[in-house]
């Protein structure tokens, strides 16, 4: 038996087959167009990301045009005291109230709950760890910033 057909046989024997009853792959994350959108922000969580530091995360459903219904994320960090100028979540915070937050406002997440906003989407494209692009079929579409909050709703809605 070669050496290939050795290892094929020993990774089915072991469950890493079509019939393993480990754990079942997430939903795709959707890839489309960069560039600008028209989205609506349906939901906020605060989530730990693997190095313990709290992200806020966003979710968008695209509204207008050929990608209307798709749903991105977008994340920023969530500092635990103040959120300073330099925090992309300041910058996001200013747009969603119309102005920059007075010294002393508190943060909540549910000011972007319901937003129409337009939104700037990029591939997320997380090299290997020696800086190696990863391959297109793992390459996948986020919201990097909200650059305007709309107002109203679309005229077709």
């Amino acid at each position: 038996m070669s050496l290939l057909a050795e290892t094929l046989s020993m990774s089915t024997a072991t469950g890493c087959g079509s019939d393993s009853t480990g754990p079942v792959a997430g939903k795709e994350r959707p890839r489309i167009p960069e560039g600008d959108y028209v989205a609506v922000c349906y939901r906020t969580r605060s989530v730990k990301s693997f190095g313990g530091r709290r992200k806020l995360m966003f979710y968008f459903r695209i509204v207008e045009g050929d990608q209307a219904g798709v749903e991105l994320e977008m994340y920023c960090n969530y500092p635990s005291g103040r959120i300073t100028k330099s925090h992309k979540l300041h910058r996001q915070w200013a747009l969603a109230i119309g102005r920059f937050p007075s010294k002393g406002d508190k943060f909540a997440q549910n000011v972007f709950r319901g937003k129409m906003c337009r939104v700037l989407v990029r591939d997320a494209m997380p090299p290997f760890p020696d800086g190696t692009p990863v391959p297109e079929f793992l390459r996948y579409s986020v919201v990097d910033t909200i650059k305007e909050v709309l107002i109203g709703v679309p005229e077709h809605e």
